[in-house]
């Protein structure tokens, strides 16, 4: 299963916003769950998540 990109954002600029995120997201996951693979699917499902809604949020 895919995530639509969402429009107006290239692969490269959505890398780079998770390249600035995913760690802090990383460290608020992991102090909440105690496990890594818990936590990176947090982060996972979380990014996800905005890549999917980012549609309904206009620039």
């Amino acid at each position: 299963m895919g995530v639509k990109m969402p429009p107006g954002l290239s692969a490269r600029e959505v890398q780079a916003l998770y390249d600035r995120y995913a760690p802090g997201m990383y460290r608020r996951a992991f102090a909440l769950r105690q496990r890594e693979a818990d936590a990176w699917d947090a982060v996972q499902e979380s990014c996800i998540r905005v890549l999917q809604s980012s549609a309904a949020f206009p620039c």
